[in-house]
């Protein structure tokens, strides 16, 4: 995850499958949401997607549907 997050810029969006689980996607959603390089995530339960735009207020939101 280090490596991704170290080429990503301002344009980058990552889409991490299967974030509720307990395994290795977990731990890598709770890495991006507390980057200081992603600004903006949304929580799908399912999948999570974080945008690198920080020109944004870092805000984590959790989508119910």
């Amino acid at each position: 995850m280090e490596k991704a997050l170290a080429e990503s810029d301002q344009s980058s969006v990552f889409v991490i499958e299967d974030i509720c689980s307990d395994g290795v996607a977990h731990r890598m959603w709770q890495q991006l949401v507390e980057s200081e390089k992603v600004s903006v995530s949304y929580d799908l339960y399912y999948c999570g997607i974080a945008f690198f735009d920080t020109d944004r207020h870092k805000t984590n939101y959790v989508v119910n549907f």
